[in-house]
Formats: C-alpha cells, structure tokens, sequence
C-alpha cells in the first residue's frame, strides 16, 4: 500500500518520531486514508495480542474492535473540541491523521508483560496525546500550543466520558 507520500510502514514511523510533516501530508492526501485504515487495525491487533493474557480468546477481538470505535470516537471528540475552540474543518482529514496518530498504539503488544505491560500502557497514552497534537496542528493549521490545548482537551473531555460511563455501567 503506498502512495505519493510513501508505503504506511515509512509514514508509521515518521509518525511515531512525531513528524510534523507526515502528519500535514496525510490531512490532505485522501488516497492515505486506506493506511490509516491499516494502522488502526495493527495497533487494534498489538493491543489484542498485549490483552491476550488478561482476556484469553476474546483478546484480538476486544483489541481490533475498541481500536476501530476508538478511533472515531477520538476522532469525534477532538472534532468538537476543536470546534468549541473555533476551529473547523473537515472529519475525514482529522480521521485520517488520528489513524496515523495511533501509531504508537504498536507498542500495546507489550502489554501482556508483567511488571513492563503497565508502563508501557502508560507511556503509550502520553505519546498518543502528543500525537494528536500533532495531527491537530496539521488539520487544523494551529500553533503546537493550540494543538496542545485541543488535544489535552480532547484527552481530558474522553476521560471524563470514560468515567461516567463507567459509573453508569455499574448501577
């Protein structure tokens, strides 16, 4: 699978080195959508493979699955928030660069391993966050400080969703 602007395993890369420019090149190029597609479900399988201890069989489905729902879900919270910050652009190019902004999400095939599996889940969550600013910066044509804001933002509003879901789930 490559494209003008390289196969997904060079712009997975760059995007784990947190390059701004790959992240800028796939917000406009629709033919990269397919990559993203591809790295959200290879994170969704390294996740599977890290929870395989934990869940046994059901590991590669729950891994595969909450990473295609979390993508848009991601995708649909730094959209509002962007929006509630007063920035607007389209859905399709910030779900392609939060595709690649999964890509640290390779690294979730470590999380079956005792004592490591939970600092590099922890590790992992940080780097996605920094992603994100960058695929917020790219989308949305802002300095680095404003992508912080928006994806801080995002991560912040995701995690107060998390909870009350959670709470809800338990009565």
């Amino acid at each position: 699978m490559t494209g003008p602007g390289g196969s997904a395993i060079e712009r997975l890369i760059a995007a784990l080195r947190l390059d701004l420019h790959v992240y800028q090149q796939v917000s406009t190029e629709r033919t990269a959508t397919p990559q993203a597609c591809l790295i959200v479900f290879l994170c969704g399988v390294c996740n599977g493979f890290g929870l395989s201890p934990r869940l046994g069989e059901a590991a590669m489905l729950a891994g595969v699955a909450s990473a295609v729902v979390g993508w848009f879900l991601w995708a649909l919270v730094i959209l509002l928030v962007a929006r509630l910050l007063g920035h607007h652009r389209g859905g399709r190019s910030l779900l392609r660069t939060l595709g690649f902004a999964n890509a640290p999400g390779v690294l979730l095939a470590l999380g079956g391993v005792p004592f490591v599996g939970a600092v590099v889940r922890v590790v992992v969550v940080i780097w996605l966050v920094a992603t994100t600013a960058l695929a917020a910066q790219a989308v949305y044509d802002v300095s680095r400080r404003r992508a912080v804001v928006i994806a801080l933002g995002g991560f912040t509003t995701y995690m107060v969703l998390g909870l009350i879901s959670a709470v809800l789930l338990a009565f």
